[in-house]
């Protein structure tokens, strides 16, 4: 049996397609746990018809702690071998239960990993994602390809052992961040074997409303206070050549996505590591999309341009969606 944990949280415009979606499996033998994070729309009353007509559908309703308390209360719930993270504003593909089940099964692994597409509203692909784990297999390499996202770093399209959740700490202050932090806190606690199994089987839904397109300085500073979290973890693991690269690649890439949403105050500490070590990483640089790094490195000799690149870049992505 698989564990589906849907945290819900004001999400009844998408709620229909997100537990339809569920329903419609092809592999029938789960559980679908909403934990319904406080919802003031009419997400609630939702659930309450789906659980009605399904006894598989268990709802728990709680005061609104955030999405890393929503799901350590759902893997408090259940009672499966595996659990699934779905968000409430996306679906699955019809066979992804029984795609990861199989895969788990033929391999014994602690997390199989399935490929997300991501889409716009109107179920336009934006995106499909491959996961690749490109470095020798060691308690590193899971690392390096989190930090360099040739795996995706989330939690969600991914079938999950349970027990890979006891001892770790859940971040229940971020709301950036928080599956990257998760992940690197189950390896550091578990080092898990892994399965990659490229198939999709989770759509993600760009909503206007979704976290990646708010660009605001609270998002800034929350994100910064992530890449600290990162920084201080990463402090007390060996770095290898293949993970000095891909921390290179990750500070730069996040410090961009920091002042483009408008960040200032960055810690001198990394302010001087992603200018004067991580920017001279040329495996790292060669990664990087032209536009990114000629923002980051304006940033540092001429503000002001910087902020017109900024600007340029924000208007140019609007336009294009």
């Amino acid at each position: 049996m698989i564990s589906i944990i849907i945290p819900v949280y004001n999400a009844s415009p998408y709620l229909y397609a997100c537990v339809e979606s569920c329903l419609a499996q092809s592999y029938r033998d789960f559980e679908l746990i909403a934990v319904n994070d406080g919802s003031t729309d009419s997400s609630g009353e939702i659930l309450e018809e789906y659980a009605r007509k399904d006894s598989r559908i268990t709802i728990i309703n709680k005061e609104n702690e955030g999405l890393p308390k929503a799901r350590e209360t759902g893997i408090a719930k259940a009672r499966s071998e595996y659990v699934f993270f779905l968000d409430a504003d996306d679906t699955i593909t019809p066979d992804a239960l029984e795609i990861l089940w199989n895969e788990a099964q033929a391999s014994g692994c602690d997390m199989i990993i399935g490929q997300i597409a991501v889409l716009t509203e109107s179920g336009r692909i934006i995106a499909d994602t491959v996961n690749k784990c490109i470095y020798p297999e060691s308690e590193q390499s899971l690392i390096c390809s989190i930090l360099s996202k040739s795996i995706l770093p989330s939690l969600c399209g991914k079938l999950i052992k349970k027990r890979l959740f006891e001892k770790i700490m859940f971040p229940y202050q971020y709301t950036i961040g928080e599956d990257v932090i998760t992940i690197l806190e189950i390896i550091k606690a578990h080092s898990p074997s892994l399965s990659i199994f490229n198939q999709r089987v989770y759509n993600y839904i760009q909503h206007p409303g979704s976290m990646v397109n708010i660009n605001n300085t609270t998002t800034a500073d929350m994100r910064m206070k992530y890449m600290v979290w990162v920084y201080e973890y990463l402090r007390n693991i060996e770095h290898s050549d293949d993970l000095k690269n891909c921390i290179a690649k990750f500070f730069i890439e996040e410090y961009f996505a920091f002042l483009r949403d408008g960040g200032t105050n960055c810690p001198l500490f990394l302010k001087e590591s992603i200018y004067g070590e991580y920017i001279r990483n040329k495996w790292a640089i060669s990664k990087l999309t032209f536009w990114r790094l000629i923002m980051v490195k304006l940033y540092e000799s001429s503000p002001i341009l910087g902020k017109i690149m900024r600007w340029l870049l924000i208007n140019i992505r609007r336009i294009a969606r």
